[in-house]
């Protein structure tokens, strides 16, 4: 068989992820190849209750609403997106057997979750995502 001559689909590397959940939550997750590198990698903002919070590159954190403060910042000089904590406490569930920290639930929760954008991109169409289809009894 000569792969080069067959023709592969490609998806874009660029796009806007929305999902939609049962109780009317909203998530987005925007996938933006096309960017200067200068500029921050990841960008995270979360608005509920009044309240709003702002991760930056997952090197510094705002935060707004909260308690008697208006605006708060936090400054970790770094990025830490909490992997090497998360392998800690695996190696920790894994030596001890004990549950791990997010459980195979949510890890096939998050499988499925990418494979149902994958789909849904080929499909150019909104496509559900059932509970059954990543959670066992």
């Amino acid at each position: 068989m000569n792969f080069r001559a067959e023709k592969v689909r490609k998806f874009t590397d660029s796009g806007i992820v929305t999902i939609t959940f049962a109780d009317g939550s909203v998530g987005t997750t925007l996938i933006a190849s096309a960017g200067c590198a200068a500029f921050p990698k990841e960008a995270t903002e979360i608005y509920c209750s009044g309240k709003a919070i702002y991760i930056n590159d997952f090197k510094e954190m705002s935060y707004f609403g909260f308690e008697a403060q208006e605006r708060a910042r936090l400054d970790y000089g770094v990025v830490d997106k909490g992997q090497a904590s998360e392998i800690d406490q695996l190696a920790d569930a894994i030596l001890n057997d004990t549950e791990p920290p997010n459980g195979l639930v949510k890890a096939a929760r998050a499988a499925v979750i990418s494979f149902k954008v994958n789909e849904s991109i080929k499909s150019k169409a909104p496509v559900p995502v059932c509970e059954a289809e990543y959670k066992w009894s």
